[in-house]
């Protein structure tokens, strides 16, 4: 765990950044290093947690009941303009965007 407490210092202990009107169900978790864009939302047991590199829902944009957007070492999750994760989904992350989201 030594090797990841650099990451961590730097992503994990963030706080989540919240546009204007962004929606978050009770049982949402979003943590870290997270940025929601302006009226988006994260609906029930999703789970947003930014803790070894950052996640960023883009503005009008949806993460769906249950969905988990996770991260890889070098590997930002970029959830693109008005776009929504499918329910259960768990996008994995690349170097671009999450994949398994789709255009509204």
């Amino acid at each position: 765990m030594a090797e990841l407490d650099p990451q961590l210092d730097k992503f994990l202990r963030r706080q989540p950044q919240l546009g204007k009107g962004v929606y978050l169900a009770r049982t949402a978790i979003v943590l870290g290093d997270v940025t929601l864009g302006a009226h988006s939302s994260v609906w029930y047991g999703a789970v947003l947690r930014g803790d070894i590199n950052r996640i960023v829902v883009g503005h009008h944009s949806n993460v769906q009941d249950n969905a988990v957007l996770h991260l890889a070492d070098k590997f930002p999750c970029l959830l693109g303009l008005q776009l929504a994760t499918a329910r259960l989904s768990t996008p994995a992350p690349s170097a671009t965007k999450c994949s398994w989201a789709w255009a509204r």
